[in-house]
Order: structure tokens, then sequence, then C-alpha cells
């Protein structure tokens, strides 16, 4: 059995989405030894422009996981969006999810059988449950797959996939016509390599 640990030393992102903003880290060891199905750490990101490097940073600020692995493992990274006020995002997809429900609520009461009454809220509340999901969604995702016997500590870089299709235009807001902002509308595939990450392996 070896110990490992795994710090973060630099995210860069490509269009579209070279943006300033905060975003969350999903770190995650898979089967890392046996009988311990997954073991994950979520980390706070600031990038500026799209990048971020914590080559100088203290080990706090780039740190992830430490953790036993034996025999063959996975290392799985995941990246939410940059949001500019993640706060401010979560507040407005908060009040749109109480809206919603209230919605639904409202529909139901004027119902006189009560047995259907939680067929009406049901589709409400679903579409509540992903508004306020929604900022949490990871939307790049990498992994590979790793071997004890073959550890070695040393630098990794990740192509950072999209987990989504994601449909761009790049003209700024205003009243454009809309066959202009169709041709200036681009679309990333899922499955697209939009960034990457580089992390350090260290065997313990």
């Amino acid at each position: 059995m070896t110990t490992i640990e795994i710090t973060l030393r630099a995210l860069k992102l490509n269009p579209p989405l070279v943006s300033s903003g905060h975003s969350l880290l999903q770190c995650q060891l898979i089967l890392p030894r046996p009988g311990i199905q997954s073991r994950s750490a979520l980390k706070p990101v600031e990038l500026n422009k799209g990048a971020v490097s914590l080559r100088r940073a203290p080990f706090y600020a780039a740190a992830l996981l430490k953790e036993k692995v034996e025999g063959r493992f996975a290392l799985r990274l995941q990246l939410t969006r940059p949001q500019r006020n993640p706060a401010a995002a979560r507040a407005l997809q908060t009040m749109l999810a109480s809206v919603i429900e209230a919605t639904g609520d409202s529909l139901a009461a004027q119902v006189p059988l009560s047995t259907l009454r939680p067929l009406i809220r049901a589709p409400f509340d679903q579409l509540a449950d992903g508004f306020e999901d929604d900022t949490s969604d990871f939307l790049l995702d990498a992994s590979i797959d790793l071997n004890e016997v073959d550890l070695l500590s040393q630098e990794v870089s990740l192509p950072l996939c999209l987990t989504e299709t994601l449909r761009h235009n790049s003209l700024p807001p205003g009243p454009q016509s809309r066959e202009a902002r169709k041709t200036k509308t681009k679309t990333y595939k899922k499955g697209l390599v939009v960034g990457e990450a580089v992390i350090a392996i260290r065997v313990e």
C-alpha cells in the first residue's frame, strides 16, 4: 500500500470558457484500495481569463488529496463553469425555484381530488430542483487510470472535456438581428477538449 499526495499546479480553459470567476474543482480517487469506493475533495478556485497557476502557491492553497492506494485505481477531476458572482447566482436560482414550486402548489390546491395533487406538483418540483442544482453542475471532466506498482512522483496534464454540448455567441449584448446572432453562434459538442488541468502526484 502506497500513500500519494495530489496537488493542483494549474488550470487553463479554452474558448468558450475563457472568462474570469469562481469555480469548484472536485478531485476524486475511485477505488483507491479494497473496501473504499471513493475519496474526494472539493476546492474553490479563482480563474483569471480562464486560467490559474498555483505553482508558487503555499501547500494549503494547492493541496487536493492525500490517500493510501493499492492496486488499480482511477483519478477524476471535475470543474464547474466560472461564475463572476456565484453567491448571487445561487440566490437567483433559489428564488426562481421557490416561485416554480409555489406555482405548482397553487395549481394543485385548485384540484378537488387530493389524490391528483401530487401528480400536478411533481413536474414543478422536478423543475425547481433543477434550478437549485444547476450551479453545482460539473461542466468539465478529466480522468486517468493508475496503478500503484507503476506510480512515480510526477506532473500530469489532464485534458478537460465538456460534459454537455454548449452553444456560444460571440456578439456583445445589443439589438443585433436574429440572423446575425445565428451566424455568430458556435456549437461546442459534448466530449470536446476545452482546457487542461495540471496536477502533481507525489509518492510517499
